[in-house]
């Protein structure tokens, strides 16, 4: 659902331009902190801001929620599981930026 949102209110502002840049796509909806940097200036800075989205906060709360749920585990424990996967993606995202 969060991501759905998302999708719903990039609609209009891409609609809006005559013309997208591919890779600043992801600063066009101010849902996250990678607008407060320069994305040529420092990438590495950039991908760890634009991680911290709005929804993306979302859809974390809602796995835990469910994984706790699920598993039927203490919603500490599931916390901890996807907030330690969430950890490693962004690692991996930074690096990417950095090796790019």
């Amino acid at each position: 659902m969060p991501n759905v949102l998302k999708a719903l209110l990039f609609l209009p502002i891409a609609l809006q331009r005559e013309t997208i840049d591919p890779e600043g796509i992801g600063d066009l909806l101010r849902s996250n902190l990678g607008f407060l940097v320069e994305r040529d200036s420092a990438k590495v800075v950039h991908a760890l801001l634009q991680s911290v989205d709005i929804f993306a906060l979302w859809s974390l709360i809602l796995l835990v929620i469910g994984f706790a749920s699920a598993a039927k585990v203490s919603r500490k424990s599931a916390a901890g599981v996807v907030t330690a996967l969430w950890v490693l993606l962004i690692l991996i995202k930074a690096g990417w930026a950095a090796m790019f």
